[in-house]
């Protein structure tokens, strides 16, 4: 998919071990980067969606991101392995096209 990148969410932020089974989509400027916006007292957000329940495969919603929460508590990966990990993901990010 063009303009989204995917991160794995995990529940253990110090070593990223254990996934939650849900992938945040965030939407990503023309070179491929997130994209950031200020959002309230500064801090930098990006628009995604991502999962409404701490369940693996959940439903999903358009939503932002904080860049420190991608940081600590995600890995990037590919849409393939996305679309395996989340399918439901794939199924809003289809039904908004």
């Amino acid at each position: 998919m063009k303009y989204i990148r995917f991160y794995q969410e995990f529940s253990d932020e110090k070593t990223k071990k254990v996934p939650t089974g849900n992938v945040i989509a965030v939407e990503t400027d023309l070179r491929g980067f997130p994209n950031y916006f200020n959002y309230g007292g500064g801090k930098v957000n990006a628009p995604c969606v991502s999962a409404i329940f701490e369940e693996p495969n959940s439903e999903c919603i358009g939503d932002d991101v904080s860049k420190q929460y991608l940081q600590e508590n995600t890995k990037r990966i590919s849409e393939a392995k996305a679309r395996k990990i989340h399918p439901n993901l794939f199924k809003y990010l289809d039904s908004i096209d």
